[in-house]
């Protein structure tokens, strides 16, 4: 019998629900201001720090959409700094053509993203997101 490493544990955190899209389907509701309703900095490093000591390894950041957090590099650092070995962003990948931001964030430790595609024409995928070009 072979012995294995046990499947690292996930935990995801929302941060907050601004969004750059307006999505038919999204449990989000109305669109939300995208300077407010994120989750404080200092909450979310304190669930990291919960999520760490409880041996989790592998981190999912959710949102609306995160790229828009004002912290993702803070999160993403500290995600590193308490052992994450997986840090996983799932985006609309909107931001994510922001070399700077893109850099920081995989600077950080950023090592997953997970894009929302929800169709492969540009029509379909406007009036799903309620986003041109989206």
């Amino acid at each position: 019998m072979s012995s294995s490493k046990a499947a690292a544990k996930n935990a995801d955190i929302n941060l907050g629900s601004p969004c750059s899209n307006r999505c038919l389907f999204c449990a989000n509701g109305a669109p939300a201001d995208p300077g407010g309703g994120w989750m404080e900095l200092s909450a979310v490093v304190e669930e990291l720090s919960d999520y760490a000591r409880q041996g989790v390894e592998s981190l999912g950041l959710l949102g609306g959409e995160p790229s828009l957090y004002p912290h993702l590099e803070d999160v993403i650092g500290a995600a590193r700094e308490r052992g994450f070995t997986r840090i996983a962003l799932c985006s609309n990948g909107a931001r994510l053509g922001d070399e700077q931001l893109l850099d920081a964030c995989l600077a950080a430790g950023l090592n997953r993203v997970t894009l929302s595609i929800h169709s492969h024409k540009p029509a379909l995928e406007a009036r799903i997101t309620g986003r041109a070009r989206a």
